[in-house]
C-alpha cells in the first residue's frame, strides 16, 4: 500500500511541473485562473486522502488536537494559524467580503486560495526526508524550466504557437516584445525564473551524476536567456540577490559540499559569479533585442516607475485609514476606482490598478498591521531555522538544502517588492517552507505529518459523509470553474 507521504511527494512533483506549464488558450482567462483552480483541486484531493487514512472522524480531530498541543509561539504552524486569523478578520470586515474570500474573477487570490497553501504546507511539511527526494524535485524543476524557457525564446523569435505572448511590450518601444511563456506575464515569468535559479545551482552542488549536471547547466543558460527577454527589472534584481545569498552562504559553510573536489567546487563558484555578472549586465542592455531601450526606462517621472510611485502613495493613504486589519484581500481595485488619476498616468497606462505592487503595502492594505506581523514572523522563523541548521548541523545534505531554499526565498522577498504574487511563485515559497522545516537541525515540534498508524478497518459513516461533502464541494468549486473558463470565451 502506498503511504500518504509518497502520495504527497508525488503530488508536489506533479504540481511543480504542471502548474507553471498549464495554460488555456481557449478560455476567457488563459493563464493564472486555471492554474489556481487546478492547484486548489489538487490540495483538496490530498486533504481527502489524508482524511481517508484516519478511518474515523474522532481520529481526525485527535490528530489535529495532538498537533496543536505541540505548538509553540514561534512554530510555523502557530504563526500560520495567526495569519489565517488575520485573513478571517479582514474578510469579515472587508468592503467586499465575497471577493476577499473567493478572489476576483481574474485573480482568485482570496482567502480560500491562501487556505489551500496553508493546507498544502500542513500536509506536506514532513514529506522531504531523503537526498533522493530533493534530487527528484530539482530534476523536475530543471525539466520544467527548460520547457518554459524554450517557449519564451520561441516567443521572442516570433514563433509563438498560440499568439498569447505578444501583448506585453516596452512602454517606450511597442515593437519590443517582453516574453511571458506559459506564466502569462513577463513579471510573473521573471519572478519564477529568479526563484528557480538557486535551485538549479543547488543541483550542481548536490547531484553527482554528470549527465544530470550537464542538463541542469543547460537549464541555467536557458533560464538566463529567458530572464533577460522578460525585461523584468524586479526579476533581475531578485535573481542577483538570490544568487548572491547562495554565494555568501556556500562560502561561509564550505563544508556543506565536502563530496565535491576542490576543482568542481571552484567551477561551481565561478559559474555562480558569472551568472550574477550576466544578470547585472541586463540592466545596461548590452545583449540587444530591445534591452538597450529598456535600459533607458529609468525615469522616475515617466514610465512604469512613475506609475508604481503613484500607487505607493495612494496605498499609504488608505493604510492610514484602516491600519489594524486592513480593507480585506482583493480590495485595492475598489479603492483605486475612487482615486483621481493624473493625465500623465493615463497616458502611460490607463488600466485600473488592483494591486499596490509591493509586498508590504499590499499586505497592509489587505490585512493591516496584524496580517503583516504574522507574514513577517513566518519568514523570520523560516530564515532562523535555515541559519540555525547551517551553524549547528554537520550534515552536508541539510546545509546545501538550507542554502538554496533560503536563497530562493531571498529572491522571492526581493521580487514581491515590485510586483505581486502568483500561484507558481507561492507554490515555490511553500515548498521552500516544507524543505527548511523538514530538514531543520532543530526537529522539536517542526509539525511534520506522520505516517498513518493502524486503524480499524471499517471506516465510520460520519467520516464517509464528511469526505464525500468535501469531494463534491472541491469538484463543484474548482473543476466547475475550469469548465466555466472553457465555455465563457
Amino acid at each position: 500500500m502506498i503511504s500518504f507521504r509518497k502520495i504527497c511527494f508525488s503530488s508536489i512533483i506533479g504540481m511543480v511541473i504542471i502548474i507553471p506549464l498549464l495554460f488555456n488558450p481557449l478560455g476567457c482567462f488563459a493563464f493564472e485562473v486555471d492554474k489556481i483552480f487546478l492547484f486548489r483541486f489538487g490540495v483538496g484531493v490530498l486533504l481527502i486522502l489524508w482524511l481517508l487514512s484516519k478511518k474515523r472522524i474522532q481520529d481526525v480531530f485527535m490528530n489535529i488536537w495532538d498537533r496543536m498541543l505541540l505548538l509553540r509561539l514561534v512554530d510555523i504552524d502557530f504563526l500560520l494559524v495567526g495569519l489565517l486569523f488575520a485573513y478571517g478578520i479582514a474578510t469579515v470586515f472587508s468592503i467586499a467580503p465575497e471577493d476577499s474570500f473567493w478572489g476576483l474573477p481574474d485573480r482568485n487570490w482570496g482567502m480560500i486560495t491562501i487556505i489551500s497553501f496553508f493546507i498544502l504546507y500542513w500536509l506536506c511539511s514532513g514529506v522531504f526526508r531523503h537526498k533522493s527526494d530533493v534530487e527528484k524535485l530539482i530534476k523536475a524543476i530543471a525539466v520544467t524550466s527548460v520547457l518554459i524557457c524554450l517557449y519564451a525564446i520561441m516567443q521572442k523569435m516570433g514563433l509563438d504557437l498560440f499568439g498569447l505572448g505578444q501583448g506585453e511590450t516596452l512602454p517606450s518601444a511597442r515593437q519590443v516584445v517582453r516574453v511571458s511563456s506559459t506564466l502569462g506575464h513577463p513579471n510573473y515569468l521573471g519572478a519564477w525564473l529568479a526563484m528557480t535559479l538557486p535551485w538549479l545551482f543547488g543541483g550542481l552542488f548536490l547531484i553527482k551524476k554528470i549527465t544530470i549536471r550537464l542538463f541542469i547547466s543547460v537549464a541555467i543558460l536557458l533560464n538566463l536567456a529567458a530572464l533577460y527577454c522578460t525585461f523584468n527589472r524586479g526579476g533581475w534584481l531578485a535573481a542577483i540577490c538570490g544568487l548572491l545569498s547562495f554565494v555568501i552562504l556556500i562560502l561561509l559553510f564550505r563544508g556543506c559540499a565536502t563530496w565535491l573536489s576542490s576543482r568542481a567546487f571552484r567551477i561551481n563558484i565561478v559559474g555562480l559569479f558569472c551568472a550574477i555578472l550576466v544578470i547585472v549586465s541586463f540592466f545596461f542592455g548590452v545583449w540587444g533585442f530591445g534591452g538597450d531601450l529598456r535600459a533607458k526606462e529609468f525615469d522616475i517621472d515617466g514610465g512604469s516607475i512613475y506609475i508604481r510611485l503613484q500607487d505607493y502613495k495612494f496605498a499609504w493613504q488608505k493604510i492610514k485609514e484602516r491600519p489594524l486589519f486592513g480593507w480585506g484581500a482583493e480590495t485595492f481595485g475598489y479603492l483605486s476606482a475612487n482615486r483621481e488619476y493624473t493625465n500623465k498616468e493615463l497616458a502611460i497606462n490607463d488600466q485600473l490598478a488592483d494591486r499596490a505592487h509591493n509586498f508590504f503595502l499590499d499586505i497592509l492594505v489587505n490585512l493591516g498591521i496584524v496580517g503583516l506581523f504574522f507574514w513577517c514572523a513566518v519568514f523570520l522563523r523560516i530564515f532562523y531555522l535555515a541559519w540555525y541548521t547551517l551553524k549547528n548541523s554537520s550534515d552536508f545534505l541539510k546545509k546545501i538544502i538550507m542554502i538554496f531554499a533560503a536563497s530562493s526565498l531571498v529572491a522571492y522577498c526581493i521580487e514581491v517588492q515590485f510586483h505581486f504574487d502568483t500561484v507558481a511563485t507561492s507554490l515555490f515559497v511553500f515548498i521552500n517552507f516544507c524543505l527548511i522545516n523538514s530538514f531543520a537541525a532543530n526537529q522539536e515540534a517542526t509539525g511534520t505529518v506522520t505516517e498513518a498508524v493502524a486503524r480499524p478497518r471499517q471506516m465510520s459513516s460520519v467520516l464517509w459523509i464528511f469526505v464525500l461533502a468535501i469531494f463534491l464541494l472541491n469538484v463543484y468549486i474548482n473543476i466547475g470553474a475550469i469548465v466555466w473558463n472553457f465555455t465563457c470565451a
